[in-house]
């Protein structure tokens, strides 16, 4: 429930505070994005991931008094940039209170195969060799450290997929909480318990001991519900929220007005995406949301120390050009390919919301021969969803995905 700080924000949006909210997936260059963002002359401060610093029941209210404290000296009318990583922020009551008070908000999407990718290879690099341990004798490498170099520097997960379960659900306290575990629950789609073994939503219900998903539900709202039974779909819905689609498409489904940027497209063209976002956001667009050393704004992480998912952006001066190449489907564990393609799975996701991307900036976009190369999986998505005729051959690596993309759109 909220608190008195977010009554505070709530009475200040009244008084002319304008909270503007980028949402997204890990590792979808959402905090490049945000970098841009904040190079506007309308935008006065910027806060980074501020529903990921907190771990406990209470962290939506310290979420908001922490946002309260970034805004200690900026008196007034303040537009201020919050960017967030979908999982964080359950589904329904919470994420409508966090809706509703900020006044715009962006959902950016990037080719799953990259975020994913990249979200593998981060978390077992940053990881302790020594939990690897186990794991690394069942593959058939000498130790943690041998299997954690392995999977850092190549790019086949496959056989792995107990590791990341563990590596995905092992450091966010908050999923082993009622007030995620409920949301999560309530929002739940028959896609999702299906993966978890269910024939569908009312079987699901009925192997806890209720008639069917209604009454399942109603017995949810209440405070004292017991959990019982739902460990196995619990165990799936984790396993999967931190790659951050399902949670993302939940958020924008409940979001009218929600404006959605491309990663790919954002970077390959900086200053048409950025020009159009000013635009749906109604700030001035200025060329230090390209090339941000001009900007004369500091940049925060929001975190004490170093933090090496920011590295890059950190160290960068304007926005760069997308040159990460993806890597097959079957280079992914068996549960995360079907987390990846099946239906309402990931591409679904990407493939539902690039279709939300402004018209006038997709009609100017191009595609050009050299993109499709780098990354064919996103030229066959917006190939489809925008009718613009490929110019480069396609990659036989990733003719399964095309053919699932033919067949989820």
């Amino acid at each position: 429930m909220s608190g008195e700080a977010y009554a505070e924000l709530m009475r200040r949006k009244k008084s002319g505070l304008r909270l503007i909210s980028l949402l997204a997936p890990a590792r979808s260059s959402s905090t490049a994005l945000e970098r841009a963002l904040s190079g506007s002359p309308d935008i006065q401060l910027q806060v980074n991931d501020p529903f990921a610093i907190y771990d406990d029941a209470a962290r939506e209210e310290k979420t908001y008094q922490y946002i309260l404290d970034r805004l200690d000296g900026h008196d007034g009318k303040v537009t201020a940039l919050v960017k967030n990583v979908a999982d964080y922020i359950p589904p329904g009551a919470a994420w409508l209170r966090w809706r509703d008070l900020c006044e715009g908000h962006i959902f950016l999407i990037r080719n799953p195969l990259l975020t994913l990718h990249s979200l593998f290879k981060m978390m077992v690099r940053h990881g302790d060799a020594g939990e690897l341990d186990s794991f690394a004798h069942d593959s058939g490498y000498t130790d943690g450290a041998a299997l954690q170099q392995a999977l850092a520097e190549g790019d086949d997960f496959s056989r792995q997929g107990a590791l990341y379960r563990m590596l995905f659900t092992r450091d966010q306290k908050i999923h082993r909480d009622r007030v995620m575990q409920i949301p999560v629950l309530l929002h739940i789609s028959e896609e999702i318990a299906k993966d978890a073994g269910y024939t569908s939503l009312d079987t699901l219900a009925t192997s806890v001991g209720d008639k069917n998903w209604a009454a399942t539900k109603e017995r949810l709202q209440n405070a004292d519900a017991s959990l019982a039974g739902f460990d196995t779909v619990l165990a799936r819905i984790f396993a999967c929220r931190i790659t951050g689609w399902e949670a993302l498409y939940q958020h924008f489904t409940a979001t009218p007005d929600a404006i959605v940027m491309d990663s790919t497209m954002f970077r390959s063209e900086p200053e048409p995406a950025m020009k159009s976002l000013s635009d749906s956001l109604g700030i001035r667009y200025a060329d230090s949301m390209r090339a941000w050393q001009d900007a004369g704004k500091a940049f925060t992480t929001d975190y004490d120390g170093d933090v090496p998912y920011y590295d890059r952006v950190v160290k960068s001066q304007r926005v760069d050009p997308p040159t990460e190449k993806p890597v097959p489907l079957d280079a992914f564990p068996p549960q995360f390919q079907h987390h990846l393609a099946g239906k309402g799975g990931c591409l679904d996701i990407y493939l539902r919301m690039m279709a939300e991307i402004d018209p006038a900036f997709a009609a100017s976009f191009a595609l050009t021969g050299e993109l499709q190369t780098t990354d064919p999986v996103f030229a066959a998505v917006f190939s489809t969803v925008f009718g613009q005729e490929p110019v480069a051959s396609a990659d036989p690596a990733f003719a399964d995905v095309a053919d699932i993309i033919k067949q989820l759109s």
